[in-house]
């Protein structure tokens, strides 16, 4: 028998992430994730690759999977905004993912923020004329994991 746990399949991913993040130069970052059994052990998994790497995990913000109303989503928002951080690890599913994205056009400052997204989400047609003028990180990182 062979067992996989949850870390396993996140290792080389997350290493790949924090290599990438490093290539990018940030070094204050906002880690999102959904409260389920990914989203929390997706955390727990790029934490410690994060501090390895010395990197600085300015906060981390757990959500609802299934909550993407705009009373959530403004709070996730106004959180990242208030850490100044340089960008967003989003460890979590399309539905939030995408309300945050599209909320964030809202807000000043939202625009200046990078968003790295994990393989959970697939990026392919979701995010048409986005606004974020980085957007082309988190495509790139896709097509780096794929």
């Amino acid at each position: 028998m062979l067992h996989i746990g949850i870390n396993d399949v996140f290792y080389h991913m997350f290493q790949t992430i924090t290599d990438f993040l490093g290539t990018l130069g940030w070094e204050y970052v906002v880690v999102v994730y959904t409260e389920n059994s990914y989203g929390r052990g997706a955390y727990k998994a790029i934490r410690t690759h994060m501090a390895n790497a010395g990197l600085c995990l300015t906060a981390a913000i757990g959500a609802d999977p299934t909550d993407d109303s705009d009373d959530t989503i403004d709070g996730i928002l106004r959180s990242v905004l208030q850490m100044n951080a340089t960008g967003v690890v989003y460890l979590g599913n399309d539905a939030l993912i995408e309300a945050l994205l599209h909320r964030g056009e809202l807000y000043d400052g939202a625009g200046k923020l990078q968003w790295v997204v994990t393989d959970s989400v697939s990026i392919s047609d979701r995010f048409p004329g986005q606004k974020y003028p980085r957007g082309q990180h988190l495509k790139a990182l896709w097509l780096l994991l794929v």
